[in-house]
């Protein structure tokens, strides 16, 4: 009796560890956003359907204005995103597209263009406030 007692609650335990790993795969590709192509994405900028960019070294995240995301989750939920190759060509694109249609189309209106610090997180980034602080207390002392 003892034994199937035992061999019961391994059963059940599995079979939750199961159904929590089931539950936490789907819950994180609910959360997936679409791939979007560059020219795609371009498209939709020039005719007025992105609400935000989020622009960091290598990928664009993109909330569209229709989105059922709400904006103060952006840019961690997103509806889309685009891996690019370099930053600042593609910043460069997106605000000749947005120049033209401001200048063609005065309802025309912007997306909003977020950007990250590429150098966040990097041993310099952290390092050089510290030094300056330092170097400031020992002319400060001196």
């Amino acid at each position: 009796m003892k034994q199937r007692s035992t061999t019961q609650k391994i059963i059940i335990l599995i079979s939750v560890l199961a159904l929590i790993l089931i539950a936490a795969f789907v819950l994180s590709s609910l959360n997936n956003p679409e791939s979007i192509t560059y020219d795609s994405l371009l498209d939709k900028v020039e005719n007025g359907e992105i609400e935000a960019l989020y622009i960091s070294s290598y990928s664009v995240k993109v909330l569209y204005k229709n989105s059922k995301i709400n904006p103060q989750y952006f840019p961690r939920r997103a509806d889309a995103e685009l891996n690019i190759d370099y930053r600042s060509a593609f910043t460069d694109r997106v605000l000749e597209i947005i120049r033209e249609k401001e200048a063609a189309d005065e309802t025309y209106k912007r997306p909003s263009l977020m950007y990250d610090d590429p150098a966040s997180g990097s041993l310099l980034s952290t390092l050089i406030p510290i030094l300056g602080v330092v170097a400031l207390g020992i002319l400060l002392v001196w």
